[in-house]
């Protein structure tokens, strides 16, 4: 279980970093990916927020501590944990510059976060990336409200954020979108009355946003 949480973990952090680099270039990442997934001894995970979960962000570690202790280094690893923990700060880049789009500073701003489960249709929050997030907006003066179907109110309080619905949520300056829950797929152009929507989850089409005049961006796109 180890070796396929920290294998998980590493196919993650590299779908994160060609992400990355695709979106400096243009390039939609979601759709690079799926075309080189056609290849039969191809992989790749869809790039994301961060990992969550009581395994798949802590596993890898014991690899890492079991090879120092035996004087030796596991670089790869340690790299992909690295990045994977870092996706959160890029994320919020993402929300600055689309901010900085419509003129409008992060301090005193509404911010949506749709989602603090780490993962899709669970309620489970541990290590959740939308806890690195909502502490950063915090820090940098946002009002953060938080909408998830399955996560207790009482856990949203306890990341930082206030609970809201979905409305509320599709409310504010800013609505960033963290789980790839199914009630969140059927969000449509027309539900959302902010004017930037970040989706690091590729749940839904980006064109349909942007047809409608919105800022709309993702993980790689």
């Amino acid at each position: 279980k180890l070796i396929e949480n920290t294998y998980r973990d590493v196919n993650i952090a590299l779908a994160n970093e060609i992400a990355m680099i695709c979106e400096d270039l243009g390039v939609d990442a979601v759709e690079a990916i799926k075309v080189a997934n056609y290849h039969p001894r191809v992989n790749l995970h869809i790039p994301g927020p961060g990992v969550g979960g009581h395994c798949l962000a802590i596993d890898p570690y014991f690899i890492v501590e079991t090879a120092e202790q035996r004087g030796m280094e596991a670089p790869i690893i340690s790299t992909a944990r690295s990045t994977n923990e870092k996706m959160p700060y890029h994320v919020m880049q993402i929300i600055l510059d689309a901010l900085k789009e419509i003129h409008k500073n992060i301090t005193g701003c509404e911010i949506g976060i749709l989602g603090v489960a780490y993962k899709g249709n669970v309620d489970d929050a541990r290590e959740t990336p939308a806890k690195v997030l909502i502490n950063i907006l915090n820090d940098e003066g946002a009002m953060v409200y938080a909408n998830d179907p399955n996560t207790p109110d009482n856990i949203i309080k306890e990341l930082g954020a206030e609970p809201a619905d979905m409305d509320r949520v599709l409310n504010c300056d800013c609505v960033v979108l963290i789980t790839d829950h199914d009630e969140y797929k059927t969000i449509t152009p027309e539900m959302v009355k902010s004017p930037i929507f970040i989706c690091t989850r590729p749940i839904l089409n980006p064109e349909e946003f942007k047809e409608k005049g919105m800022i709309f961006r993702g993980i790689g796109r």
